[in-house]
This record gives structure tokens, C-alpha cells and sequence, in this order.
């Protein structure tokens, strides 16, 4: 019993260096305050109701019909400020979660501490590389399109390990059906988030589906109903109402498929670049080479496994259209799941292929693993985090949000002016008010608040 406390040691270590990188996150949560589209979703949900909310959305803007019912019951309905701020340690749990499952899948032979010190890992590595943590864990409207995808891909995915881990549906069990209907269900739901995983999605489901045909020559009923899924999911995003006043008002037919194509290439090779070059990604990286194939993955010759991966590049490579052709550029939010999906793709491709064959033990990932941990704690996005919290930037921006709210409610005026703020902390700052050239989206925090106009001054007009 000692001499295992001893050889798991280093790997608590691990789970506790990242519990201390992840806390300034989950303390910055409590100092967290809706902004921008937060309000603009919140609104017609008190105004109409929940599923009006969630029709109007798929007829005028927003086909992402996961994230439009997610924000009909989101806490600011409640008029929970609370709820909205614990919204981040939800993104988070979730994702450790999702994490613990895929690596539990892949590994579940090894020690459980091993597991769980790599899910927490492989967590604090994703958010440490993110473009946009505000994006990614504080701001509602943009955080609940992609982070809940995120953990039910992860989830998706575990629940093909062990290969084949595919429901039948002929001569089928109960348990198959079941299992059907989850896998069917998480594919609807993942879907109906954002483009990026909804792409991501369907190719990895359909690729499934054909590499089977052209490998074993049958057709896998299960796989291919989750494929017939997948298309009539994306088909009803992708022929949307929404999606085509969304393509109309952002001018995509201007954009030549040359042009989309080129930036899409540079996006990704910058990107890549970045995130391969940062020193908690690279350790990361380095720690699966180090690791053994996992048992789990399908016993495929090599050409296939690199066939594979060429194919999820590929794919991870298309993921860039949707922001080029609808934005002309990549958002903050994109690329936190873009860089999502690299892990996955670059993770898969690293596991399942070993080219050089290197005989450690499990010392050798756990020496990896402590010094990828380091190189966490050094991580721009930790160390920002940690210096809004302990600067009192954050919390000056919290009372400063709290006065706001007072002032505004206490007022008995229709029209109210209030002062810009003061403090912007980086990682929970989104936006205020009084930024956009468009008045709608004051409007909308006036409303929320019962007021019929909220102005943004300089300082000293009152």
C-alpha cells in the first residue's frame, strides 16, 4: 500500500499543480457580469417566453438550436447573477469530465490517479492555450456555443473505445439500442451548438462510416443511422432561415472560395505555430509521445493510421471556413475551438502512431508530466488571470458593475447616464456599453433592467 501511495505521489502532484492553475479561473467566475448578446438572448426569452425565444432565433439569426434552448433557461432569466457567474465552474467540471472519459477509455487499464492527473492536465493545457478565455469561460452567449459541444464530443468519442464500441442494430440488445439512441442524441445535440464542432462532427462520423465500408466491406447499420443523424442535423442548420439571413447581412458572397481557402491555409499554420510553440502545449505533446498506444484504439495497419490523421488535418483545416466565409476572419470563440479540435487531431495522431518504437515505464510520463505542469504555471493565460484577481482589477470591476445596477434601478427615470468602467480586467472583460455603433444592444441592458434608454458618458457628466 506505501510503495504505491509512493509511485502514484508525483502524479497527485500533478493534480495539484493544476488545481492551483485552475483557481484564479473559478475565483475570477464570482466577479464575472453579463455583457453584449448575454442580454440580447436573455431578453426575448422574458419577453416572449422560452420557446418563441428559441423559434424567433432559427427564423432570423441563430440556427445553433442546442445553444438557443441552453440560453432560454439561462440564469439571467432567473434574474440570477449567481447562476450566471457559476456558469463558469459548470464550463469547467464539464470539461474535465469530457477529458476524464476519453483519456478512461483510452487508458483504463492504468492506475486511476494516472487518469485523473492527466484529464486535469490536458484541461488546464486547453485553457492555457486558448485565444480568448473570456470567450471561452465567462461570457454566456459565446461560452455555452462551444464549451457543452466540447465535453459531448469528448463523451462521443469515448463511447467508440474500445473499438468498435458501434450499437447494432440488428439482432441487437437492449443495451445496444440504448447505446444508439446516447450516441444519436450527443451527435443532435453537438450539432445544434456552433459550426466549427458541427462540422468537425459530421466528418469524423462520416469518415467512420466509409472507412468501414472500404476496409471491411459491410455496412454498419448502427454507424450508418448515426451518420444519417449527423446530415439531417447539419441540414438543418446549415438550410436555415438563419443561416441565410446570417450569410446575406455579413456579406459572404463577396468572398471568392480562392480567397476563403488561402486565408483558411494561413489561419491555420498561424495558429498552429502559436500553439505548438507554447511551452504547456509542447510539454503536453511531448508527454504523449512518451506514453503507450493505447489498447483501446483499432488494430489498423500504420498507412491507415496516417491516412487517418491526413484525413482529420484536413478536416481540422476546413473548420476555419465557416469564420472565413461568414466573418472574413477568425473570431476569439472559433479559435478556442479550433485549438480544441488540434488536440484531438494532433493527440490522435501522436497516440496511434508510433513510428519509433521507445521503452519507458510509466516514470518516464510522470517526469513529463510534472514539467508540462510547470509549464502551465508559467502561461500568459494563468498569469494574467492571477494578476486580475490580485491586483483587485477584477473585484474594482465587480463593485464597479454592482454600482452600475444600483444606480439604475434605484433611479426613477426612463433615462439614465452612467459612467464608463474604470476597470477592464483581461480575462473576465467581454464589453460595456456605449461601444457600438449600432444602439440595439444598449437597448437591450436597458430593457433587461426596465429602463427605455441607458447612456455611456465621459466622466464627470452626470
Amino acid at each position: 500500500m506505501r510503495k504505491r501511495i509512493v509511485e502514484e505521489t508525483p502524479f497527485y502532484l500533478i493534480v495539484i499543480l493544476c488545481a492551483i492553475s485552475l483557481l484564479p479561473f473559478l475565483l475570477l467566475a464570482f466577479y464575472n457580469h453579463p455583457s453584449a448578446d448575454d442580454y440580447i438572448c436573455t431578453m426575448p426569452v422574458l419577453e416572449s417566453g422560452p420557446l418563441a425565444s428559441i423559434i424567433g432565433w432559427y427564423f432570423s439569426w441563430s440556427a445553433r438550436y442546442t445553444a438557443a434552448t441552453i440560453m432560454a433557461f439561462n440564469p439571467l432569466v432567473y434574474r440570477s447573477l449567481i447562476g450566471y457567474q457559476l456558469n463558469t465552474w459548470i464550463l469547467v467540471g464539464l470539461l474535465l469530465f469530457g477529458f476524464f472519459r476519453i483519456w478512461y477509455a483510452l487508458y483504463k487499464e492504468q492506475p486511476k490517479v494516472l487518469i485523473v492527473a492527466f484529464s486535469f492536465l490536458t484541461t488546464l493545457v486547453y485553457i492555457s492555450g486558448l485565444s480568448s478565455p473570456v470567450e471561452a469561460l465567462y461570457y454566456f452567449n459565446g461560452a455555452i456555443c462551444y464549451q457543452p459541444a466540447h465535453a459531448m464530443l469528448l463523451i462521443l468519442l469515448s463511447s467508440f473505445l474500445p473499438s468498435p464500441g458501434l450499437a447494432r442494430i440488428r439482432n441487437g440488445s437492449i443495451g445496444n439500442y440504448g447505446l444508439l439512441i446516447f450516441q444519436a442524441g450527443l451527435i443532435f445535440l453537438i450539432t445544434g451548438s456552433n459550426e466549427v464542432i458541427m462540422f468537425f462532427t459530421l466528418a469524423v462520423i462520416g469518415g467512420l462510416w466509409l472507412f468501414r465500408i472500404l476496409i471491411y466491406k459491410v455496412v454498419h447499420q448502427g454507424l450508418t443511422l448515426l451518420f444519417i443523424v449527423s446530415v439531417f442535423s447539419c441540414l438543418i442548420v446549415i438550410l436555415s432561415p438563419a443561416t441565410m439571413n446570417r450569410m446575406a447581412s455579413s456579406h459572404s458572397a463577396i468572398r471568392s472560395l480562392s480567397w476563403v481557402f488561402s486565408h483558411s491555409g494561413m489561419a491555420l499554420g498561424e495558429f498552429s505555430l502559436a500553439w505548438t510553440s507554447t511551452l504547456a502545449v509542447a510539454l503536453w505533446l511531448l508527454m504523449l509521445c512518451f506514453l503507450p498506444k493505447p489498447k483501446a484504439l483499432p488494430q489498423i495497419s500504420l498507412p491507415y493510421h496516417i491516412l487517418i490523421s491526413l484525413f482529420l488535418f484536413f478536416v481540422l483545416y476546413a473548420c476555419f471556413f465557416p469564420s472565413f466565409i461568414g466573418e472574413g476572419a477568425v473570431q476569439g470563440r472559433t479559435a478556442n475551438a479550433i485549438f480544441f479540435i488540434f488536440m484531438i487531431v494532433l493527440g490522435y495522431s501522436i497516440l496511434s502512431i508510433k513510428l519509433i518504437s521507445i521503452n519507458v515505464n510509466l516514470k518516464t510520463p510522470i517526469f513529463i508530466g510534472l514539467t508540462a505542469s510547470v509549464g502551465v504555471l508559467t502561461n500568459r493565460n494563468i498569469a494574467v488571470a492571477w494578476s486580475d484577481l490580485y491586483s483587485g482589477n477584477a473585484s474594482q470591476y465587480h463593485y464597479e458593475q454592482l454600482a452600475r445596477i444600483e444606480r439604475i434601478k434605484t433611479s426613477k427615470s426612463d433615462s439614465i447616464w452612467v459612467p464608463p468602467l474604470r476597470h477592464k480586467p483581461k480575462t473576465i472583460f467581454f464589453s460595456d456599453i456605449g461601444v457600438y455603433s449600432a444602439p440595439w444592444y444598449d437597448g437591450f441592458y436597458a430593457r433587461y433592467y426596465g429602463k427605455q434608454y441607458i447612456h455611456l458618458v465621459s466622466d464627470g457628466v452626470k
